[in-house]
């Protein structure tokens, strides 16, 4: 069986805890800015919508996977927000369908970029080897 349908599989069988909300669809820290009033501007709006909140909150848990959080800002923002979506029963699927989101998104790029070719690989090595760790670099 393909990992997407694995993947499909699962989010079938995933309950939602918190009610569905508005949520970003990307959330990280490059579709924010802030003001000069330190207010923040959300950016990259294609994916806005109403949906389950665990969806965006998951982006913070699988940065602190990767390596591109470290356990206190992931902390400081779980405590922030109220929930930790990593002692959710869903959070592994949905950490592992973000994962295969944003290495199909850099492999797309690396026709383009090849500098990212090596990133892509380490990437699609992980996500064959689940008890791998994930030391990712940011595509960009």
């Amino acid at each position: 069986m393909s990992l997407l349908t694995q993947l499909k599989e699962a989010y079938d069988e995933v309950k939602f805890t918190l009610p569905a909300g508005v949520i970003h669809g990307d959330p990280h820290r490059k579709n924010i800015l802030v003001d000069d009033k330190d207010r923040p501007i959300l950016l990259d709006l294609e994916r806005f919508s109403l949906g389950p909140r665990e969806w965006d909150l998951t982006v913070p848990a699988v940065y602190l996977r990767v390596g591109w959080y470290d356990d206190a800002t992931y902390t400081a923002f779980s405590s922030a927000y109220g929930f930790d979506v990593t002692a959710w029963d869903g959070f592994a699927t949905l950490a592992a369908i973000r994962e295969l989101r944003m290495t199909t998104w850099l492999a797309a790029r690396t026709g383009r970029e090849p500098r990212l070719i090596g990133e892509a690989r380490r990437r699609i090595a992980s996500l064959r080897d689940t008890s791998a760790p994930r030391h990712w670099t940011p595509g960009t």
